[in-house]
């Protein structure tokens, strides 16, 4: 069984299938968004206002910074010896 599920675009396609995923309650989603302005809007408003209009985003559903994340990523994978 997966833990986590990454979804890299925040447009309407990627956003709908975070979505979904994250309504199933098992596993942790998150969204990457490339727009640091697109992300903050759909966290904190829960929606995406742009591409899904009305459509509210589960609670569930992670939103971050595509930049903000992969730097946090090389960094941890730096301090325990793998890059």
């Amino acid at each position: 069984m997966l833990d986590d599920v990454l979804f890299a675009g925040a447009g309407a396609w990627g956003t709908a299938l975070a979505a979904h995923v994250a309504r199933r309650g098992d596993v942790r989603v998150t969204l990457w968004a490339r727009d640091a302005a697109q992300a903050a809007s759909i966290g904190t408003a829960r929606e995406n206002v742009r591409y899904l209009p009305g459509i509210r985003l589960p609670d569930e559903l992670d939103v971050m910074l595509m930049m903000d994340s992969l730097t946090r990523f090389c960094m941890a994978q730096r301090e325990i010896g793998l890059s």
